[in-house]
C-alpha cells in the first residue's frame, strides 16, 4: 500500500471560517455502563428514555438508548450529517433559529471531512470512492449556505475540530461507522430536511432545505448501497454489529429540545413525529 499522509484537510474541498468556543462531544456515541435503573430510581420498562434523564445518566448529554446489557449508548443532538472518527467537539444547541442554523453549519462542514476520508478509505480498500466525494463537494456547498442563513441571524459557525486517523480503519469499521452514521442519521435526517422543506415557516429554511433535502436523499442511498457492497466482505458477527450500530443510531432518535416557536420556524418534527419516523426507517431499511 503506498505511504499517504491522512490528514483530513490534505486535499480537501476548502472551508472558510474560524473556530470559536463553546463544544460539546458530537458524533460516534459514548457506551458506558448501566445498571437500568432510571435518575428517580425506578427500573427502565422500554421505550424511549426522557431528554432529562439521559443528561443526568450521561453526563450532559441529550441522547441515550440502552445498548448490550448493562451498557448505555449516550451522545449530543447532532442537527443531521454524517460525522466524522475524530470529531473533537461541537457547538451546544441554544434556543434560537440562529443557535441551530450555526450548530448545524458546523456539522455540515464536518460531513465534507467524513465523505473525503471515507473515499480515500474504500480506495485504500480496492473500493471505489468517487462516490464519497462527490458527498463531500455536496456538503461544502451546504455548509456555506447554512452558514449564510446562519449569519443573517447574527450567528458565526465555528470550524469543525478533528483529530486526523493515523490510517485507514478496517472494512468492518467503516461498516459499521457507515450503519450508525450513513444508514441510522443520515438517513433519518434525509427525511426531515425534506419534512422541512415542506414544514418550515421561515421561508428561508424552506428555500435551503429544498435545495438541500435531495443532496442528502442521495447520500443516504449511497450509504445503503455501501453496506450492500461491504456486507459480502464481513463475517457474521459483523454484520449483525453493523445491525446493532444502524439500530441504535436510530433508536437515538428523539426530542431535540428546541422551543416550540423554533421547532415551527424551522420546520423540525415534534418528538412523537420523530420517533415514528425513525421505526418506520428501521423497519422498511435495516442493513
Amino acid at each position: 500500500m503506498k505511504t499517504r499522509t491522512w490528514a483530513l484537510l490534505a486535499g480537501a474541498p476548502a472551508l472558510s471560517g474560524c473556530i470559536s468556543g463553546g463544544s460539546s462531544g458530537c458524533g460516534p456515541a459514548d457506551t458506558i455502563g448501566w445498571n437500568g435503573r432510571l435518575p428517580d430510581g425506578g427500573l427502565f420498562d422500554g421505550g424511549a428514555i426522557a431528554e432529562d434523564d439521559c443528561r443526568t445518566l450521561c453526563n450532559g448529554q441529550e441522547l441515550c438508548a440502552p445498548g448490550t446489557p448493562g451498557t448505555l449508548s449516550c451522545r449530543f443532538y447532532c442537527p443531521g450529517g454524517r460525522a466524522p472518527p475524530g470529531l473533537l467537539t461541537h457547538v451546544m444547541l441554544g434556543e434560537s433559529i440562529g443557535s441551530f442554523l450555526s450548530a448545524a453549519a458546523e456539522f455540515e462542514a464536518a460531513s465534507v471531512h467524513a465523505f473525503w476520508q471515507l473515499a480515500a478509505e474504500l480506495e485504500a480498500h480496492g473500493l471505489p470512492g468517487d462516490a464519497a466525494r462527490d458527498g463531500a463537494y455536496d456538503e461544502v456547498r451546504h455548509a456555506r449556505e447554512t452558514t449564510k442563513l446562519a449569519l443573517s441571524h447574527g450567528w458565526l459557525p465555528p470550524l469543525p475540530r478533528i483529530v486526523p486517523l493515523a490510517e485507514p480503519r478496517s472494512l468492518e469499521a467503516i461498516a459499521i461507522d457507515n450503519a450508525f452514521e450513513g444508514c441510522g442519521r443520515e438517513l433519518f435526517g434525509s427525511v426531515i430536511n425534506a419534512w422541512q422543506a415542506e414544514h418550515a415557516q421561515d421561508a428561508r429554511v424552506r428555500a435551503l432545505m429544498r435545495d438541500i433535502a435531495p443532496d442528502e436523499r442521495q447520500h443516504a442511498a449511497f450509504s445503503m448501497s455501501l453496506a450492500e457492497t461491504l456486507r459480502p466482505r464481513l463475517p457474521l458477527a459483523a454484520r449483525r454489529r453493523v445491525r446493532e450500530a444502524q439500530e441504535r443510531a436510530l433508536s437515538s432518535m428523539s426530542d431535540d429540545g428546541l422551543p416550540e416557536a423554533v421547532r415551527q420556524q424551522l420546520g423540525l418534527m415534534d418528538a412523537k413525529q420523530a420517533g415514528a419516523t425513525a421505526r418506520r426507517l428501521l423497519e422498511r431499511s435495516r442493513v
